[in-house]
């Protein structure tokens, strides 16, 4: 399979993964929460967060152990891409123990007083706490293996095991109605036993389909400090982001209170699955970027740079635009009492998205490139900069809602240092992303907005109905102009290309299924 077609597989496979998923999940939650209660639901909540608190760090971690194992495979470097799987093995396992001991500690003073638990249930949610905490253990040690299947860009497997994960979840939803213990107890205990099996299946798929895993090379000093220091500087980064999130958090309490919170909580929900369909393309061409780096092939990594941020903005746009203009209908829908300024946040925070997306794909870039100190410390100073701003405009009496405002005012600046980072870290010239990519994307995108708005004023009463239709408006009519000025004139020969080769979808569906017989040819290759 060509590494174009490839990618349009693996994004279209990660869009019905989160589409049934998400399904699934919302269904899932209705269940949990009338079995569980709001009590034990709300105490599920509480501990989860603390545990959330710290997901900034595996994250970092996946994002560097990704980034060397695509770059080795790019090199075809079977030593070094065994090297760094095993110096990645070591590391997730120092740091996965270090975790165990950090929350374990943390969680004899969180459930000493700290948190607020009613006394009856302390020694449920405690038990609860160890569960997740073991769950926590499988999600860092498993990252190494995760970032191999993704490597090799066998998104398919990594779709299908998170399906069967959310399925069982469901399971475990119904299993709830008909238990006679604890139900929080049990629901916990079930949870960590799912992630427990799917670090094994991770593990299991890896053993059996790569021979990198099989090779016996020693752990490198070189590779490890190397695999360490970008992640530093990529917890950094990330670290920033939820510093600026949860003090926005914190202001909005002190400042509007808490009607003000659970605003931001809805906008931050509609803001996730709005960034789900991005994050589905960033996932499955990211892999690409890095092995064409890794193959001294920096023209095609620079393209497929470009190329990632138009699709990432448009994909994110044409949903969100019809969500914009029928905001309010959209959340008397969805909420039975919208909270004060739930509206407006949630526009300010579709802005906000947008003005990350536009550019996301240039990041993948200067990951790729390795060079991510001085851009992890540019963003994070932006980031943390909009929280002083905000309480010194909020101090001036400023209503509110500018909370949100610097936070779309700080996501612009580091958008434009992300084209002035560009051009010193990986050398795209300035004016061709702002040709090329940055005004035909945002002409599209204002261009569509004028239309679906339009139409939106001409409908008397709004209804499902309406908003579908106006849905379908905002696909057609950007997708028309996302053609016509937004890809050059070799995207669209490569688009025009794969259509005419359809078929490649099936075989490669075909090819996935085929798992048994790959792994017996394969340990007939190990004998």
């Amino acid at each position: 399979m060509l590494a174009s077609q490839r990618i349009i597989f693996n994004t279209s496979i990660m869009y019905a993964k989160t589409v049934l998923t998400l399904g699934i999940t919302l269904y899932s939650t209705r269940i949990i929460l009338n079995e569980l209660g709001e009590n034990d639901f709300g105490i599920y909540n509480v501990v989860a967060g603390v545990i959330a608190m710290l997901s900034f760090l595996t994250h970092a971690m996946s994002q560097s152990t990704r980034r060397y194992m695509s770059n080795a495979i790019g090199k075809k470097d079977i030593e070094l891409l065994a090297t760094i799987f095993k110096s990645s093995i070591k590391i997730h396992l120092i740091w996965g123990c270090a975790f165990v001991l950090l929350l374990e500690v943390l969680g004899v003073f969180l459930f000493n007083g700290f948190l607020n638990i009613p006394p009856h249930r302390l020694s449920t949610a405690y038990f609860v706490f160890h569960c997740m905490v073991a769950s926590t253990f499988c999600s860092i040690t498993v990252i190494p293996y995760v970032a191999a299947i993704n490597s090799h860009e066998d998104i398919f497997v990594i779709s299908i095991i998170y399906t069967l994960e959310s399925f069982a979840k469901l399971g475990i939803a119904f299993y709830l109605q008909y238990t006679l213990h604890d139900k929080l107890i049990v629901y916990g205990l079930l949870l960590a036993t799912i992630y427990c099996i799917a670090t094994l299946i991770y593990r299991w798929y890896c053993h059996t389909h790569y021979k990198e895993i099989h090779i016996k090379i020693k752990t490198n000093k070189d590779t490890t400090k190397e695999l360490v220091k970008f992640s530093f500087w990529t917890v950094i980064g990330n670290a920033s982001r939820i510093i600026s999130t949860q003090g926005s958090t914190i202001l909005l309490n002190l400042f509007g209170g808490t009607v003000a919170n659970a605003a931001y909580g809805i906008a931050n929900q509609v803001n996730g699955q709005m960034s789900f369909f991005s994050a589905s393309l960033l996932q499955a061409i990211e892999p690409q970027i890095m092995k064409s780096e890794g193959n001294n092939d920096t023209h095609r990594m620079k393209r497929l740079s470009l190329l990632t941020c138009k699709l990432s903005f448009f994909l994110i746009s044409f949903f969100s635009i019809p969500i914009f203009c029928k905001m309010p209908y959209i959340l008397n829908l969805w909420l039975k009492d919208v909270p004060e300024y739930t509206v407006i946040f949630c526009r300010i925070i579709l802005l906000t998205a947008l003005m990350s997306q536009i550019t996301m794909g240039l990041q993948s870039g200067i990951y790729a490139k390795g060079r991510i100190r001085n851009y992890q410390l540019v963003m994070s100073i932006i980031q943390l900069l909009s929280l002083p701003l905000a309480f010194i405009l909020l101090k001036a009496g400023f209503p509110v809602e500018i909370i949100l405002y610097s936070l779309l005012m700080a996501e612009t600046a580091m958008g434009i240092s992300r084209i002035i980072l560009a051009k010193h870290l990986i050398h795209i010239k300035i004016a061709i992303l702002i040709k090329e990519m940055l005004l035909p994307s945002l002409a599209a995108c204002i261009a569509t907005f004028i239309a679906v708005n339009y139409s939106s004023s001409l409908f008397m009463t709004d209804s499902i109905f309406t908003f579908l239709m106006l849905c379908l408006e905002s696909f057609l009519v950007y997708s028309c102009l996302f053609w016509i000025i937004v890809l050059n004139k070799n995207e669209k020969q490569s688009f025009v290309k794969l259509l005419k080769n359809y078929s490649f979808l099936k075989n490669e569906v075909v090819h996935k299924h085929n798992f048994c017989t790959k792994k017996r040819k394969y340990k007939k290759h190990l004998k």
